[in-house]
């Protein structure tokens, strides 16, 4: 692979498809729903059990020695930081496909979708 600008140079036009564009909508949706279906709760799972030891019962994570209540609350705040991250990413899944059924929608007409700029795409990816 080249640069850039050799890659593109003999490219004259983009053909882009309607349907192809609504499929990946339905595809980022899915994403979006595993996400949130079947990853958080993992990652939630995965967070009780190093609480409780996986038998529901406390671990040495509440024993209360300072340097266990300090791992203790490390680990809190990954899980809390992981699962915002899954959350955002969910929801931005969820808007980026929007915002490209928004474009395939809008712009259904070779002309249309000729015409458009690149300010106008990234206006409508910006929402």
């Amino acid at each position: 692979m080249g640069e850039w600008q050799s890659d593109t140079a003999g490219l004259n036009s983009l053909d882009v498809s309607v349907a192809h564009l609504i499929n990946i909508k339905s595809y980022l949706d899915i994403l979006s729903q595993a996400i949130m279906d079947d990853l958080r709760p993992v990652v939630d799972q995965t967070n009780r059990m190093i609480k409780t030891g996986g038998d529901e019962s406390p671990t040495a994570l509440g024993a209360g020695i300072p340097i266990v209540a300090e791992l203790s609350t490390r680990i809190e705040g990954t899980f809390q930081a992981i699962d915002t991250t899954l959350k955002n990413m969910a929801t931005q899944l969820e808007k980026d496909g929007n915002a490209i059924k928004t474009i395939a929608e809008k712009y259904q007409a070779a002309e249309d979708r000729n015409g458009v700029t690149a300010a106008e795409f990234l206006s409508a990816m910006n929402g």
